[in-house]
């Protein structure tokens, strides 16, 4: 909700998620009553599994569910229409768990010069699903193509709003820039001591007439980040210590309990030697 807060998206609005996953930010975007187009590369996320897809989480919170398609930004043709859109809102995927991918245009079309048959007879083989070839997608790349997408589809005034990941010494040479895009919002949010992340919050100020989006100067290779970081490896040292140390103390525990057990049966056994009532120094007549 605060990425369609940023993004300002109001009823009757047209709104996309270029990487629309499960379909969580347009739940959001629904509510507060847009239109709304989800598009990605990944056709499991969409068609889900056990009877739960990407239209679920609409289904269950009574909202329209949004127009599904799958797509490439990298090769978009949605990017044949221009200024139509009043807000872009997406989290790219950007390499912690899983990166972005696009098609590898040099398979695909080797694939379509080789057309797989898709006519069915009872005595033919089963046919094996078309995979679509794709290969990554880099943190650049995807800055890039999203900055330009945004440029030629959103109307002057819309909205862009998307997460990057930074380093820990952040500087304004990580962000994108694009000549028909401001950059309004620029909010951090600390994931782990070793990525950050930042919701940025771009508005179109002018028509796009064939302007070109600037890259980030320096993009975080976040499985690096890892290895590099030097307070992730302090950080690592420091919770390697408390668990030897946590470690050690168990041992230690398990190695003296058989003896604080067996002193402690001891001490039973002369209680119940004692005749009842008598006190420890006394003798059977009373006298002491």
């Amino acid at each position: 909700f605060i990425m369609a807060n940023m993004a300002q998206i109001k009823p009757g609005q047209l709104v996309f998620d270029v990487f629309v996953g499960t379909g969580s930010i347009l739940v959001a975007a629904a509510h507060f009553g847009a239109t709304c187009v989800g598009i990605d590369i990944d056709p499991r996320v969409l068609q889900g599994k056990n009877g739960v897809d990407v239209h679920t989480n609409f289904h269950q919170y009574g909202l329209p569910c949004p127009d599904f398609v799958r797509g490439d930004l990298a090769h978009g043709f949605f990017l044949r229409t221009s200024e139509i859109v009043d807000a872009i809102v997406c989290d790219p995927p950007y390499g912690a768990r899983a990166g972005a991918r696009k098609v590898n245009t040099v398979k695909m079309e080797t694939a379509l010069q080789n057309p797989v048959r898709t006519t069915q007879l009872p005595s033919d083989p089963p046919l094996n699903p078309f995979i679509i070839p794709t290969e990554g997608y880099t943190l650049s790349d995807v800055c890039v193509d999203l900055l330009t997408c945004a440029a030629k589809l959103l109307r002057v005034g819309g909205h862009l709003v998307f997460w990057l990941p930074t380093t820990e010494d952040y500087t304004d040479r990580e962000l994108p820039s694009h000549p028909c895009l401001e950059l309004r919002s620029n909010a951090l949010q600390s994931i782990t001591i070793r990525i950050k992340r930042r919701l940025l919050t771009f508005v179109k100020v002018k028509q796009y007439e064939g302007e070109s989006a600037c890259p980030p100067e320096f993009s975080p290779n976040l499985k690096e980040l890892a290895e590099t970081s030097e307070k992730y490896v302090q950080y690592k040292a420091k919770v390697s210590r408390r668990v030897e140390a946590a470690t050690r103390y168990r041992k230690e525990r398990e190695a003296t309990a058989p003896a604080t057990a067996r002193a402690e049966e001891g001490k039973e056994g002369e209680k119940s030697l004692q005749p009842s009532g008598a006190s420890p120094c006394s003798s059977p007549s009373g006298k002491t």
